[in-house]
């Protein structure tokens, strides 16, 4: 699998599905049916049940870990390209190299040329400030909207977690679903016109499915949080990376010769 493939969002998470949904097969063939983690991780008892398997709701909580896990890999790709953009040499990064409006031109069509391999943060960031600094020709303006930059680029970053959020709070939704289908199923049971002893053994199937869908969607919520805060730091650490390249590599080294202000 290529890193073109892997630089599709909706492709990473068509792998993460396929991925868990992949778990889901193996667990199918290894475990017993009935068995106490069948029950657990697949809601598999091998008789009658509430959710025909393997239309059950572990496994549709299985399918959007899957789809969780298929967007943090395409958030991780994108901060590991912007890494290896700023380790790229863009700007020059000796000590001596100065930058005057008579330079900026060719160092923009450098910029452009790797903007075409790789359109990505740090290329707009370096590419917006060199033409603004060329039609202003102003350092200290120069810098201000590279900050306006930083602060709008890591808003997008937030808002790019908006999907990864909704599925932290959908897994265990959708376990809190099973578990009041399970109890309403046991009470029905309960009610049924036979009495307790024959009904119990299916009462007791039914609430065990409510707790196992309540525990599972929980273990997998926690999961899936705790990736979505180590990926966006992750991703905010790659931003804040290539914004103090920019600053010392470009803003520190702009200058305007006497000669040439106005």
């Amino acid at each position: 699998m290529n890193g073109s493939f892997l630089s599709s969002r909706p492709n990473c998470m068509l792998v993460g599905a396929g991925f868990t949904l992949s778990i889901v097969a193996l667990l199918s063939f290894g475990l017993d049916p009935g068995s106490t983690e069948a029950l657990l991780l697949l809601d598999m008892s091998g008789e009658e049940q509430i959710f025909p398997y393997p239309f059950t709701i572990q496994n549709i909580m299985w399918a959007l870990l899957g789809i969780g896990f298929g967007d943090i890999i395409f958030r991780q790709t994108w901060s590991q390209k912007e890494m290896l953009a700023a380790s790229n040499q863009l700007l020059p990064e000796d000590e001596a190299t100065i930058i005057t409006p008579m330079e900026v031109h060719a160092l923009r069509e450098r910029v452009r040329k790797a903007i075409h391999y790789n359109p990505g943060y740090i290329c707009t960031v370096v590419e917006q400030c060199l033409l603004y600094f060329q039609a202003n020709r102003s350092v200290e303006n120069t810098h201000q909207m590279m900050n306006s930059m930083i602060d709008l680029e890591l808003h997008r970053v937030d808002l790019r977690y908006t999907l990864l959020r909704y599925l932290a709070w959908l897994i265990p939704t959708i376990g809190f679903i099973g578990t009041v289908v399970g109890i309403a199923s046991a009470l029905t049971y309960l009610q049924g016109g036979e009495s307790m002893s024959d009904n119990m053994e299916a009462v007791i199937n039914s609430l065990a499915m409510a707790f196992n869908t309540t525990i599972l969607a929980l273990c997998f919520s926690a999961l899936l949080v705790m990736l979505i805060q180590f990926s966006q730091k992750r991703e905010e650490d790659s931003i804040n990376f290539c914004s103090d390249y920019c600053l010392r590599n470009l803003i520190n080294r702009l200058y305007i010769p006497k000669e040439q202000k106005e």
